[in-house]
C-alpha cells in the first residue's frame, strides 16, 4: 500500500513502517486540513518530540486535529483529498482496518478515512500495538485480545456478568460487546477498560445490535424491545417494541438507516429506529433465520422451510423464491460479483444432531436463478466468509474449512486441523483466516498456502445456535 499526501508547509518527506509508505510533498493544493475555497482549516495540534521512538515522526511535520463521529481526536498531517477513501455513508466505518473514519476534514461533506500510519507521524510515541490485533469472546464472560501475528494474548477485558454473544469493532481504539446480562459495553482498547455502558435494565438470552448512521446503536433489550443509544454519551434516545409473539430472531441495519427485524411464522418488519415507526412489513409470513440486503436494495430472508425469499424493502412484496436447499437457510455471503452464496444447517439441542445441506448454493439475486452448486463437504455447512481474492471459505460439521472459487465452481483447498465442527470464520486484516470451532480452539490459517499458522487453545465458546448465531470474533 502506498499513500501520497500533500501539505502546504512541508519539504519532501517520506516514511515507511510495516511495509507501508507515505510521502509528503511541498504544495499549495487544498488538502484534508486546509481548503480556502471551502473556508475550511483545522486547528494544529501540538506534537511532543521528547523520547521519540517513532520512525514516522519529523520535527517539520505540521499536524492537525481530526475528529471521529464519536469525538475521538487524532493528530495527523494534511493529506490530498483525492487519495483518501470515503467512509461508508451509513456505518461511518472504513473498509480497511488500517484507517479511521474522520468527520471534520476539509475534503467534502462526506467523511473520509485517515490512515493510521499518518497519525503515527504526529504521535511522538511508538506505534499502537492494537493496530495488529483481533479479539474473541471467551469463557468467563470476558473478551480476549490477541496478537494478530503470533496469537499471543495481549490482554483480557472483564466486566460482563454472563455470556458475550456479539462483538463489533467501532474503530481501531474501541470495541462494542453485547451480553446476555442485558448490558452493551464500549471498550477502550488503549486503556483496556470500558468507557460506555448501555444498560437494557433487563437481562435477555438473545443479544442483537447494529450500528446506525450518525453515531447511534440499536440494541435488542429483552424479548421484543429495542433501545437506541447515542454512542458518544451513552444516552438513550428511543425505545420501541415490535410486538412479535415469538420474539426477535433476526436484525439488520439497511442502507437507508432503517432496520429489518424478523421473527418466527410472521411478516418481518422494517422500522425507522429513530422514531420506532413501522415503515412496511413483508407481504407474507416468514421465519427469519438470516437476513442480508442485496446490492439492488432488496432483502433476502433465510427461512425454516428451506426457501430463500427475496423481498422488495420499499413495498414488502415478494420478488423471488429461491428453492434448492434441503434444510433451514441460516447463512449468507455476498460474493464479489454480486451473486449470493447460501448455506443450510440446523442442530437439535436435545440430541446434538445436525441436519441441513452439505452443499453451498450460488444465486443470481437479480433474476432468482441458481448459478452454481459447490459440492465437496461431507457434512452440513455452518458458516461462509468471502476472502480478499474473491474466493469463498466455508466451515462445516465435518471439522474442515474449504476454500472455493465460486466463479468456476472449483474447490481450491481444504484446511484440516480442527477436531470439532467449525462455527465461525473471520477474515483478518493481514489476509489470514481465523476459525472458531466446537473443539474450543481458534486457528489462524494462511489461505494462500493452506498452512496452519497458530492455534489458540481454551477460553473459546464451543457452542453454536442456529436461532441466535454468535459473532465471537472481530478484527
Amino acid at each position: 500500500m502506498n499513500s501520497i499526501g500533500q501539505t502546504i508547509q512541508l519539504p519532501d518527506y517520506s516514511c515507511s513502517e510495516n511495509d507501508v509508505s507515505i510521502q509528503f510533498i511541498l504544495s499549495s493544493s487544498a488538502h484534508s486540513a486546509w481548503n480556502s475555497a471551502a473556508n475550511c482549516s483545522l486547528q494544529q495540534c501540538n506534537v511532543n518530540l521528547t523520547n521519540n521512538m517513532n520512525n514516522c515522526l519529523s520535527s517539520s511535520t505540521s499536524c492537525f486535529n481530526y475528529r471521529t463521529i464519536n469525538n475521538i481526536t487524532y493528530c495527523a498531517p494534511g493529506i490530498l483529498c483525492s487519495i483518501l477513501e470515503r467512509c461508508n455513508n451509513i456505518t461511518q466505518i472504513c473498509s480497511s482496518n488500517n484507517s479511521i473514519c474522520i468527520t471534520n476534514s476539509c475534503c467534502s461533506s462526506q467523511a473520509v478515512c485517515l490512515p493510521f500510519l499518518a497519525t503515527q507521524m504526529c504521535e511522538g510515541v511508538p506505534s499502537s500495538p492494537f493496530i495488529d490485533y483481533f479479539a474473541s469472546a471467551a469463557t468467563g464472560n470476558s473478551i480476549k485480545v490477541w496478537n494478530l501475528n503470533n496469537g499471543s494474548l495481549i490482554f483480557n477485558l472483564t466486566g460482563h456478568k454472563s455470556k458475550i454473544r456479539q462483538l463489533h469493532k467501532l474503530n481501531n481504539n474501541s470495541v462494542l460487546s453485547g451480553s446476555t446480562d442485558g448490558v452493551f459495553r464500549i471498550w477502550d482498547m488503549n486503556d483496556r477498560s470500558f468507557f460506555r455502558t448501555l444498560d437494557c435494565s433487563s437481562s435477555s438470552t438473545d443479544v442483537k445490535f447494529g450500528l446506525l448512521p450518525k453515531g447511534y446503536i440499536v440494541g435488542q433489550c429483552g424479548y421484543n424491545t429495542f433501545n437506541i443509544w447515542n454512542i458518544s454519551d451513552a444516552k438513550l434516545v428511543n425505545n420501541f417494541n415490535t410486538n412479535y409473539y415469538y420474539g426477535v430472531a433476526a436484525l439488520i441495519v439497511l442502507s437507508n438507516g432503517y432496520i429489518a427485524t424478523g421473527t418466527w411464522f410472521a411478516p418481518f418488519q422494517i422500522l425507522d429506529p429513530m422514531t420506532g415507526s413501522l415503515i412496511t412489513t413483508s407481504s407474507m409470513s416468514v421465519t427469519s433465520l438470516a437476513f442480508i440486503q442485496l446490492p439492488n436494495g432488496n432483502i433476502a430472508n433465510g427461512d425454516w422451510d428451506h426457501i430463500i425469499k427475496i423481498f422488495n424493502t420499499t413495498t414488502g412484496e415478494l420478488v423471488f423464491n429461491l428453492v434448492g436447499h434441503t434444510g433451514p437457510v441460516n447463512s449468507f455471503e455476498l460474493l464479489a460479483n454480486g451473486y449470493l452464496a447460501s448455506a443450510s444447517c440446523y442442530r437439535d439441542d436435545n440430541t446434538g444432531y445436525y441436519g441441513g445441506d452439505e452443499r453451498i448454493l450460488i444465486w443470481d439475486p437479480n433474476n432468482g436463478s441458481l448459478v452454481q452448486i459447490l459440492t465437496g463437504h461431507t457434512a452440513f455447512v455452518l458458516c461462509l466468509k468471502l476472502l480478499n481474492n474473491g474466493y469463498l471459505a466455508s466451515g462445516a460439521v465435518e471439522n474442515t474449512i474449504k476454500i472455493w472459487s465460486p466463479i468456476n465452481d472449483s474447490l481450491i483447498r481444504t484446511l484440516t486441523g480442527h477436531t470439532g465442527p467449525v462455527f465461525e470464520l473471520l477474515l483478518l486484516s493481514n489476509g489470514n483466516l481465523a476459525s472458531r470451532s466446537n473443539d474450543k480452539t481458534i486457528k489462524v490459517w494462511n489461505i494462500t498456502s493452506g498452512s496452519l499458522l497458530y492455534t489458540i487453545n481454551g477460553d473459546v465458546y464451543p457452542d453454536w445456535d442456529m436461532f441466535t448465531p454468535s459473532i465471537n470474533l472481530i478484527n
